[in-house]
Parts: structure tokens; C-alpha cells; sequence
């Protein structure tokens, strides 16, 4: 009975696919997030995306800044005119950053959405930085 269990088990296992750092999505070979001080109470965050081959779209479609309570700050998306360079066309990678003027003594953190598309199939992700106190 064990080994009739642990056959069954097995095989469950091995028919599930497993990406294995392949890549961390359909259209999304690699993203990458960080957060740091560039001077004095400014907070920027960085990032990067690399698609699966050359994307008809690929980049950041929001950052959003977030005190460490969880009250969002601000939302900077790709949309608003001062930000279209956070989304590019027809690369295989692209990355950039986003800064803001922060208060002193106060923690935050980002939340970046990734998005590529090729050929009309497109995908998404997001990310979370991790904590930055400013303490300038």
C-alpha cells in the first residue's frame, strides 16, 4: 500500500512542469528590482526586464511607492507623459528608474508591474522591492 502510494505521489510530481529559473513567464525571461538612495531624501527604483526574444512591447507598466504602513504615495505609470520611457518597443531587454522626493524617517518600498507582448500574446508580472529607510 505505501508503495502504491508512493507511485502515485511520484507521478503527480514528475507530470507537474517545472520552470526551474527558465524563464518567469510566458513572454518574461528575467525582471529585476531595486531600491536605494541616490541623495539625501531621494528614493529611486530601479529595474530591468528581459523578454523570451525581441517584444513588440516590453517594460514597466507601473511603479508605485508605498510607506512601509502600506499607504500608497504614488503611482508613476508609462501612460502619464513625464514616464513613456518605461515602456519600449521592439527590444529584448530595457530598463530604467524611477525616483522620488521622500519624507526623512520614513521606510518605503516599490511594487513594479512588468508587462512584454509579441505577436498579440502578452504577459505580466509584478514585483516588490525590498525596504529603504530615508534618513537623511
Amino acid at each position: 500500500m505505501i508503495a502504491l502510494f508512493t507511485c502515485i505521489i511520484s507521478c503527480l510530481f514528475l507530470a507537474t512542469p517545472i520552470k526551474a529559473g527558465i524563464t518567469e513567464s510566458g513572454q518574461i525571461q528575467n525582471t529585476n528590482v531595486s531600491i536605494s538612495i541616490v541623495n539625501g531624501t531621494t528614493v529611486q527604483v530601479s529595474f530591468s526586464i528581459t523578454g523570451t526574444s525581441s517584444m513588440d512591447q516590453l517594460g514597466v507598466t507601473s511603479v508605485s511607492f508605498y510607506r512601509s504602513d502600506g499607504t500608497l504615495v504614488v503611482t508613476r505609470s508609462y501612460t502619464q507623459p513625464n514616464f513613456t520611457y518605461l515602456m519600449a518597443n521592439n527590444r529584448i531587454n530595457h530598463s530604467g528608474s524611477v525616483s522620488l522626493n521622500c519624507i526623512n524617517g520614513y521606510s518605503y518600498y516599490a511594487i513594479v508591474n512588468f508587462y512584454a507582448e509579441k505577436d498579440g500574446e502578452s504577459d505580466s508580472l509584478s514585483k516588490t522591492s525590498g525596504m529603504i529607510t530615508v534618513n537623511a
